[in-house]
């Protein structure tokens, strides 16, 4: 089996990178990957501290060859950082693993997606493998390892050069807001899914991950995911970039599948769409946003 690279983004948090890597290491095989570090660059001086404490880290790890890590000079944010550093893995690889600093890896995670990108790497209707779990608090009675779903993951993930590089990063989604069709089938993803694109066209938010959704949506790719999450988001802060508030996530046992249940059938069903749908709360503050933004349009029409 190939071990395909593992790129890590990490800007100006070097507790979180140093638990990521602590949690790689828990890893089988951690070492026959080829591990690839972007560091976004420095705002302010308390950046160019934490960005130096993030390169005494990376020093210490051994595993992670020195010139694998690129320093940004400018700080170019999280979407850009993400879109550029990918793009430039994998003009030279066939896949590639994405971790951000502030994710904690179950022992099985990297196995889990560097198996399905191996297992996938020809089906063209995958675009994406994550070690995240939308299901993981989901009761069924049906027992499996692996389900596929519409809506892709940017925690522990993984996907191929030609799913990556056909997406149109500065696409015009003014169609798309006025094509009905359009709309409901992105809302079969989750009902923040439109919400959150027209965050992204109005520059409220800077997300990579919904434009992406967004072209899975429209050529209808699909992304596979574990039964239970192998990796848990540990990024609720002040300086997190999208995720500043705690969603409750508590998962008690991260290695609760075995790596040898990972071969098993993808498992397919319209009640885990539905509760896909359903369960993703769309955000106060760009619904806020959303009714000033729409009422300004009907006083000054």
């Amino acid at each position: 089996m190939k071990f395909y690279p593992v790129t890590i983004f990490c800007y100006n948090r070097p507790k979180h990178l140093s638990n990521l890597i602590n949690s790689i290491k828990k890893n089988a095989n951690y070492q026959k990957f080829n591990y690839i570090i972007f560091c976004d660059g420095p705002r302010n001086a308390n950046d160019i501290k934490d960005i130096k404490k993030i390169s005494k880290i990376l020093k210490k790890n051994s595993f992670i060859k020195k010139e694998n890590i690129i320093y940004r000079k400018k700080n170019i944010g999280l979407a850009k950082n993400i879109i550029s550093g990918v793009s430039t893995v994998l003009n030279k690889n066939l896949a590639t693993i994405v971790l951000e600093d502030d994710l904690q890896l179950g022992r099985h995670a990297l196995t889990f997606v560097n198996y399905h990108l191996n297992k996938s790497k020809d089906n063209k209707k995958v675009a994406s493998i994550s070690a995240y779990s939308y299901i993981h608090d989901l009761k069924l009675k049906k027992i499996f390892y692996n389900y596929s779903l519409k809506r892709h993951c940017s925690w522990c993930w993984g996907t191929w050069s030609d799913r990556w590089k056909p997406v149109k990063w500065n696409g015009d989604y003014k169609k798309h807001f006025k094509n009905k069709s359009s709309i409901e089938k992105f809302n079969s993803l989750g009902r923040d899914m439109n919400l959150m694109l027209w965050g992204h066209t109005k520059n409220l938010i800077n997300s990579w991950s919904i434009r992406f959704n967004y072209y899975c949506m429209k050529k209808s790719l699909i992304s596979i995911q574990p039964r239970y999450s192998l990796v848990l988001n540990k990024g609720v802060g002040k300086k997190g970039t999208n995720q500043k508030f705690s969603q409750n996530q508590k998962f008690d046992n991260l290695n609760k599948i075995s790596k040898n249940k990972f071969n098993t059938n993808i498992f397919q069903s319209k009640k885990i769409d539905h509760y896909i749908k359903n369960k993703h709360k769309k955000s106060i503050r760009l619904t806020f946003n959303f009714l000033i933004d729409k009422i300004f349009n009907i006083i000054f029409k």
